[in-house]
This record gives C-alpha cells, sequence and structure tokens, in this order.
C-alpha cells in the first residue's frame, strides 16, 4: 500500500488539474495544486467539492423515505407524484385499502399513470381482490407492456390464476413469453404449464430458454443463473 501511495497522490493532482483547466480556472490555482504541498487537496475542497450533490448523498445513506415522511411531503405539497408516492408507501406497509383509494384518486386526474396502474392492481391482489386487479393491470400491459421489465403480466396471469381461470392464465403467459426473452418469464410459463399437464410445451420451452442462456454473455449468465437452475429442475422433476 505505502508503495502504490506516491502513485495515487499524483494520480490525484493531475485529476484537478485536469479539472481546473476544464474549468478555465484561475491561474493561481494550476501554480497551488502543482508547487504547494497538499495543493491538489485545497482546491479540491475550495473548489471541486462544490459539484458534490451533498443532498443526494444524504438521502443514499439515509435510506427508504418513511410512510411518516410520504405523509408529510404530500401534506406540504399534494401534487400527483406525492400522492402516488404516498399510496406506494401504503401498499408497502401493507396498507391497501387506503393505498387502493390514493392510487384511484391517481388514475382519476390521470387514467395513464403507469405507476398508479401497476399500484393499483398490486394493492387489489393484497386484498385479495382479484377481479378487482385485473382492470388496472390489463390497462397497463396494453399501454406499456415492457413496463419494468413487463412486471405486469405475471402479476395480470396470478389474479386469472387465483380466480382460477387457467385458460385465461397460460395465454397471458403465453403472449409475455412472446414479447420477452428474459428466462425467468419461460420458468413461469413452464411451471404453469407443468401444472396444467402440459409437460411436453414445457419442456420444449425450457430448452430452448437454456440453450439460449448458456449463448448468453457472462454478465447475464450470472444474473439469471438463480432461473436457470429452477428451469432444470422443472426439466427434471416433470
Amino acid at each position: 500500500m505505502l508503495r502504490i501511495l506516491p502513485l495515487l497522490l499524483v494520480a490525484f493532482k493531475i485529476w484537478m488539474v485536469v479539472d481546473a483547466s476544464k474549468r478555465n480556472a484561475p491561474y493561481h490555482w494550476f501554480l497551488i495544486i502543482l508547487m504547494v504541498p497538499g495543493g491538489g487537496v485545497v482546491y479540491f475542497f475550495m473548489v471541486k467539492a462544490k459539484d458534490i450533490d451533498t443532498k443526494k448523498w444524504a438521502r443514499m445513506f439515509k435510506g427508504p423515505t418513511t410512510l411518516k415522511e410520504l405523509r408529510h411531503n404530500y401534506a406540504e405539497t399534494p401534487s400527483l407524484n406525492n400522492k402516488t408516492s404516498l399510496a406506494q408507501g401504503l401498499y408497502d406497509a401493507n396498507e391497501s385499502a387506503e393505498a387502493i383509494r390514493l392510487f384511484g384518486e391517481v388514475l382519476h386526474r390521470d387514467e395513464r399513470n403507469e405507476a398508479a396502474l401497476h399500484g393499483l392492481g398490486l394493492s387489489q391482489l393484497a386484498a385479495k381482490n382479484y377481479r378487482g386487479a385485473i382492470d388496472p393491470l390489463e390497462k397497463l400491459v396494453a399501454l406499456n407492456p415492457a413496463y419494468h421489465d413487463y412486471v405486469a403480466w405475471p402479476d395480470l396471469a396470478w389474479a386469472h390464476h387465483e380466480l382460477g381461470e387457467r385458460t385465461q392464465e397460460l395465454a397471458i403467459l403465453r403472449e409475455l413469453v412472446k414479447s420477452s426473452s428474459m428466462i425467468k418469464h419461460t420458468v413461469f410459463l413452464a411451471q404453469e404449464l407443468v401444472d396444467a399437464g402440459e409437460s411436453a410445451e414445457a419442456h420444449q420451452l425450457l430448452d430452448t430458454a437454456l440453450m439460449a442462456h448458456e449463448r448468453s454473455p457472462s454478465y447475464v449468465k450470472k444474473r439469471n443463473r438463480e432461473w436457470a437452475r429452477k428451469a432444470r429442475r422443472i426439466l427434471k422433476g416433470s
């Protein structure tokens, strides 16, 4: 570590010189950085540090906003965004009834609000109102099929699953697999196909998905490793 410290100090000084050059800083700053011991540190705190978004870093270290803070934010500024954030916080806190009401109010003003459509669908699912979840999720799928990596499709399929509507559930998941190449979506469909006694179709889909997985870049394979394991378990067990 001691051996590389001088190199790190030189690199830091070069970084400060480059920054000063980009700013067209006064000439005296170059003299300070290059000639004065610790001059690069002085420049950093006197000039460069002003670029740092301290509020952003504070939010990162603070962690997620609490429900109390979300209520306060909405009371102070009752905007549509703050109402949506509060509704999402209520859903996260398992207060689905109030979340449903607020998401509904957001959609009354903006019927194409994607976050509110998804939030309302999820809140209805949490409240076990599966029929009530279908409408907002169907609207979201029609409005933006790829919303958050196609997240609304499995939610919509689950609503039909809970209502015992297996045909609709499988149709939704089949359409999802046509639209998305993500292996997890194929796993969702394959598991339901196996449960419905349609193992041949499930095996074909999983074999194709696993071949694509093996050809994918290493970072993609790493990200989807657990889904590939699940795919193999389904093949082995069905």
